[in-house]
């Protein structure tokens, strides 16, 4: 996985000024590209070498990312491999394999299942950070910041 420098302006990637303002980004394990996400349209980047975004982009989120809502808050992979996408007070986990799609029994809500911030969550939540996070195994993700993007990696 490529690293950026950062903070680097998205003008230094080629992206389009349309994506100015982002409103999340996230690499799919199914196929190794990065997706970037803004109002009800993706781009996909179809290379870092050549520093571009795929022809025929951008397209509708709802015409290939089955169940993922419009205007997102963020996107990221999490230890277990899994893509999760944060809208409000809810997160929707993608499935891994095949087309994009939201995994069944999906949304959730973010304090009860993500944080573990009730009894009920701590005993059927899978991300809540008592139960499956390790301070020594922490996600990689793109951080957005305005129209910056920033790619982070934990080290502990």
């Amino acid at each position: 996985m490529r690293k950026l420098k950062g903070p680097t302006h998205i003008s230094e990637l080629n992206l389009p000024d349309d994506l100015i303002g982002m409103d999340a980004a996230v690499e799919w394990p199914g196929n190794g590209r990065t997706y970037f996400f803004k109002g009800d349209r993706y781009w996909r980047y179809g290379s870092w070498y050549y520093k571009r975004v795929d022809s025929g982009y951008p397209k509708k989120i709802s015409a290939a990312w089955w169940n993922v809502p419009d205007n997102l808050d963020a996107a990221l992979q999490w230890k277990n491999g899994k893509t999760y996408f944060l809208k409000g007070q809810q997160y929707y986990a993608l499935r891994r394999r095949g087309r994009p799609r939201v995994a069944s029994g999906y949304p959730k809500d973010i304090s009860t299942y993500w944080m573990g911030c009730s009894p009920e969550g701590l005993k059927k939540g899978k991300i809540s950070p008592g139960k499956s996070s390790s301070l020594t195994n922490l996600p990689s993700f793109l951080v957005l910041f305005g129209s910056v993007l920033k790619y982070v990696r934990f080290y502990i």
